[in-house]
């Protein structure tokens, strides 16, 4: 898959290979490990599974206070990068994508699952449009 120049495809420094995926589809960053708890210690702690995430939109709205009160949205969009690459280090994650605008969490579905997406309706090409350079 080739993702659009703005998305970011991170393989962690220590990512962890095996044959079963758990992956998790959010619209926020910190959403994956709050939502996705079980599925990412499930892959930690076994010798096949893997935790794949991905973040449907980019950080820009992010809440601002206290500290982050003077911070632009561009600012928040590299914080919240880090915070979630950080993240993935820490849990070992195989992969994870970051897309670059507010993509539907029911589109990335259709784009990983496509046969659920034929079920459903959504068509493949605008899937591949919203995710991709295609």
């Amino acid at each position: 898959m080739k993702l659009n120049k703005k998305a970011v495809l991170y393989t962690p420094k220590n990512e962890k290979k095996g044959d079963r995926v758990n992956l998790c589809i959010s619209a926020h960053q910190d959403d994956i490990e709050i939502m996705a708890y079980h599925g990412i210690i499930d892959a930690y702690n076994s010798l096949d599974k893997v935790f794949v995430a991905c973040v449907t939109t980019d950080g820009a709205g992010s809440a601002r206070s206290g500290k982050y009160a003077s911070f632009t949205d561009d600012d928040m969009k590299l914080i919240r990068v880090e915070e979630q690459k950080k993240a993935s280090e820490i849990g070992h994650y195989n992969k994870l994508y970051l897309l670059p605008r507010q993509v539907s969490p029911k589109t990335c579905r259709a784009f990983f699952f496509p046969n659920i997406a034929k079920k459903r309706g959504i068509g493949r090409k605008v899937c591949k449009k919203l995710l991709t350079n295609a």
